[in-house]
């Protein structure tokens, strides 16, 4: 799960270690449940959620309420919705090399 909020006057962390802690979330869930969110939609969700905006927060950190797991119950209905049923990697996401598939290490 995230990081529990910080105070106004806590310093953010780096983003490397942001990611990490992210990734080590995901990796716990889908570790768990390896049914939860297959392997093939796993890059695409990691990429979408840590997708960082002008603030330098990322999507989840700007989310008011946001549950890993349902999160990745969510992406794996829509997905399959999306693509007829079967699961296939998204195109968009597809050719990032910075995330490891199986939520194991990020490389910058």
């Amino acid at each position: 799960m995230p990081a529990a909020p910080r105070s106004p006057a806590e310093p953010r962390k780096p983003l490397a270690e942001r990611l990490e802690a992210f990734q080590a979330a995901c990796k716990a869930v889908t570790d768990a449940e390896p049914d939860r969110l297959p392997k093939e939609m796993r890059k695409a969700f990691f990429a979408y959620w840590t997708e960082t905006g002008k603030s330098g927060r990322m999507r989840f950190e700007a989310e008011k309420f946001f549950s890993i797991g349902r999160r990745m119950d969510t992406w794996r209905e829509n997905e399959l919705r999306r693509i007829g049923g079967s699961a296939k990697v998204r195109p968009d996401t597809a050719d990032r090399k910075d995330m490891d598939l199986t939520f194991g290490t990020v490389t910058n």
